[in-house]
């Protein structure tokens, strides 16, 4: 309490103090997606080498999410909890909630003497002198934190750009492929504009958009349930609402695809690509912006 309180006191008058949030959870989280991305995209990869089919490769993909996201889901169910858990303490931030040392033991010492001073009368005059009061001190503290909660962890408590650095093997590999065409010997050297554009698609919008009902979903169900076999169907249901999501977006890749056959591919792979990556800063972005407009329509 008294580091936060020297921490809001030591910034300059009318400057805005820099707080950055990072939940310890989020850096094993991002190794995993970073694995995890790491394997499917190579999977999917190996398909298009050897020639599958549209539908096999879908179906196989859908599996491969099966087995990649169960784990995850348990993990980001459990770090989405933690989080909102903090989130709820910081917005009932209350100085009188706070407990010291010398109150839980009565204001005695081991041997029995009284204790001269005690510590929370000691923080709050020195809060109040700082501030003016303790509640403002609250106000203050409370709305630096959920502000910053906001700003830098955003509506899934995941950050976008953390997102795009955690996948960015997706955009490895395809780059791998975009490459491959650009050699002089390939029979199809003209679509590697295609190639790169469509990475970018994938990379920026097709699985940042899946990932948002993923996101959305182990949020929704984040609470632990007591019996473990209820906590495990949890997991079960957070991929059952996923999965439809990621099946439709690899259907309407194809059905933007099948649509757009008579233009070129590069330009087809450019409307795509652009409405998936307008798509995904809308879900990741919009409800925030949201937030933010009606806070400012309500002061």
């Amino acid at each position: 309490m008294f580091e936060l309180a020297a921490f809001l006191k030591s910034r300059g008058e009318g400057s805005k103090a820099s707080l950055q949030i990072r939940p310890t959870v989020l850096g094993p989280g991002v190794l995993a997606i970073v694995l995890s991305v790491s394997t499917f995209f190579i999977v999917i990869v190996a398909m298009f080498s050897y020639g599958w089919n549209r539908l096999d490769m879908m179906i196989v993909t859908c599996m491969a999410v099966l087995v990649l996201t169960y784990p995850a889901a348990a993990v980001f169910r459990d770090y989405f909890h933690s989080v909102q858990t903090l989130h709820d303490q910081l917005q009932n931030f209350r100085l009188a909630n706070t407990k010291c040392y010398c109150c839980s033991v009565g204001h005695v010492t081991e041997s029995g003497q009284p204790l001269p001073l005690c510590d929370r009368q000691i923080l709050t005059k020195c809060i109040e002198i700082w501030f003016g009061s303790h509640q403002s001190f609250e106000d203050d503290a409370r709305s630096l934190v959920l502000e910053s909660f906001a700003d830098q962890l955003g509506r899934h408590y995941f950050p976008y750009w953390l997102w795009l650095v955690a996948t960015s093997p997706i955009f490895w590999v395809l780059l791998d492929i975009t490459v491959d065409h650009i050699r002089l010997d390939h029979k199809e050297r003209d679509r590697w504009p295609y190639w790169f554009i469509s990475a970018l698609g994938w990379w920026m919008g097709a699985v940042p958009s899946c990932a948002a009902a993923f996101f959305y979903s182990c949020k929704l169900f984040s609470a632990p349930r007591a019996n473990k076999w209820n906590d495990r169907l949890m997991n079960l249901l957070v991929i059952l609402v996923m999965l439809p999501i990621f099946a439709c977006t690899f259907l309407m890749i194809e059905a933007l695809f099948q649509w757009m056959m008579p233009l070129s591919p590069w330009l087809s792979a450019t409307i795509s690509s652009s409405s998936h990556i307008a798509l995904a800063i809308i879900v990741w972005n919009g409800p925030a912006w949201i937030a933010k407009l009606r806070h400012g329509r309500a002061k």
